[in-house]
């Protein structure tokens, strides 16, 4: 089984010109029949990657541009006599966000209101996609509203689009003494920002996802400008990008179509083509193989990646008859990713299960048929890899041990099983380097030059 995305049609190819082509040979020398799959979803995103919530969704993140290029995040409101004894907002303070930037905004103060401002405040802002503080010190008030105090920045901070950041106040107050009498009010309206994770102190393991819910977060209130004339012309190509998108995936879907003619190992599954819904398309090809194949083991990699399978159909004969076992490099007490491309936000503990690198790693037929079986009842986490690890967990497989199977950090060695990260031309070249050390060319020596 390889994982695989639909457009990358030139990494299917040299797959198939390099280590898949040594199948036939395989089966006639060491016994061994092997099936190969290309697992991609049915379908791409149709929204175009410039409009989306972010790289890994496909959800898009609408803007409004208003008359005032100045805007405030968010506001207080206050709430009634009725509604302040609510014990709903006693439950949980929270001096701290994070959030991420939908366009380029300049940060200009932030506001915080009176009633917990009788003394200076701690300012800590932190650049989350860089790992760098751009601010961490006490800010002395510049203007008193009706409301809020308002604290500005010596120049104007720019917040880049895409950028994830962290801001965080500390007052030394009892801040019980003040948070029922207030409401947070989100301002949805520019949407140039979305909130991410809510903290009651700086330690990202003790934040929690923000839901609207969640509630009251800190009352802090960002004052901010940005460019509108740059933000009407992103509306304005909106349409034109939707249009090229659209033109691009009939593109796709047309090439899909011939190589499919040619090749009979492109498996679609029920599934929109983005990184958050890898772990949906595994769980849907377990399902169908069981349901539709026979099978002893399945073997998982990726698309960029080169397997020895002749090493590896060796070192199977030594535990080959061992039941529930999962053959890899695995990953042990790896911290959760709060933020980036592997972020997790639903699974509730620090570190994950056991995982195996998804370079290449081997399954018997039980786990396979495990996870089809049960499919419908599972979670569906970030990534294909830790969902695997997270529902393998309940059962307890025997997991084998072997840094063979090379993780994407690893070094490449002469022994290993497997070398990942690879885009289709190198495939090509390091196969065919491999193969002239070995003085054993195969037949398609000539395609490779």
């Amino acid at each position: 089984m390889v994982f695989n995305h639909r457009e990358n049609f030139e990494n299917r190819q040299a797959i198939r010109q390099t280590w898949l082509n040594e199948l036939e040979l395989i089966h006639e020398t060491m016994n061994f029949t092997i099936q190969p799959f290309f697992i991609i979803g049915n379908k791409d995103c149709d929204i175009p990657s410039e409009l989306r919530r972010d790289a890994n969704s496909c959800t898009r993140w609408e803007l409004n541009a208003t008359e005032d290029s100045k805007l405030e995040v968010h506001s207080l409101v206050k709430l009634e006599e009725r509604t302040r004894i609510n014990q709903n907002y006693l439950k949980k303070l929270y001096n701290g966000y994070t959030f991420r930037v939908h366009h380029d905004l300049f940060l200009l103060k932030i506001g915080i209101p009176k009633e917990l401002t009788t003394q200076s405040p701690y300012i800590l802002l932190r650049d989350i996609s860089h790992q760098a503080f751009t601010l961490n010190m006490t800010l002395e008030p510049s203007k008193t509203g009706e409301k809020f105090t308002y604290y500005a920045f010596e120049s104007e901070i720019h917040l880049q689009k895409n950028s994830i950041w962290h801001i965080h106040v500390e007052l030394g107050e009892d801040w019980s003494l003040f948070h029922s009498n207030w409401k947070i009010n989100w301002n949805p309206n520019l949407r140039l920002i979305e909130i991410l994770r809510i903290y009651s102190d700086l330690n990202d393991y003790h934040s929690e996802g923000f839901t609207g819910e969640n509630l009251p977060p800190i009352d802090l209130v960002m004052r901010a400008k940005y460019d509108r004339s740059q933000m009407l012309n992103h509306l304005n190509m909106s349409s034109e990008l939707l249009r090229r998108h659209s033109e691009n995936l009939i593109e796709i879907e047309e090439k899909l179509k011939i190589e499919s003619q040619f090749n009979s190992d492109i498996i679609p599954m029920d599934s929109i083509e983005t990184y958050n819904n890898l772990s949906w398309k595994l769980s849907l090809f377990m399902k169908r193989i069981v349901q539709d194949f026979e099978f002893d083991y399945l073997i998982k990699t990726d698309d960029d990646c080169i397997l020895d399978l002749r090493k590896i159909i060796i070192a199977l004969k030594d535990f080959y008859k061992t039941s529930d076992f999962w053959w890899g490099n695995f990953r042990k007490n790896l911290l959760i990713q709060i933020y980036g491309k592997w972020a997790e936000s639903d699974y509730p503990c620090s570190v994950y299960p056991n995982f195996a690198c998804g370079s290449g790693h081997l399954m018997s037929y039980s786990l396979v048929q495990w996870i089809a079986r049960n499919s419908e009842f599972l979670y569906h986490f970030q990534g294909e890899d830790t969902s695997l690890g997270i529902w393998l967990a309940s059962i307890l497989p025997g997991y084998i041990q072997d840094q063979r199977w090379s993780c994407a950090e690893d070094i490449p060695h002469p022994g290993h099983f497997s070398r990942c990260q690879l885009r289709a031309s190198e495939i090509k070249e390091y196969y065919y380097l491999e193969h002239e050390e070995k003085n054993s060319l195969p037949p398609f020596r000539k395609i490779l030059r």
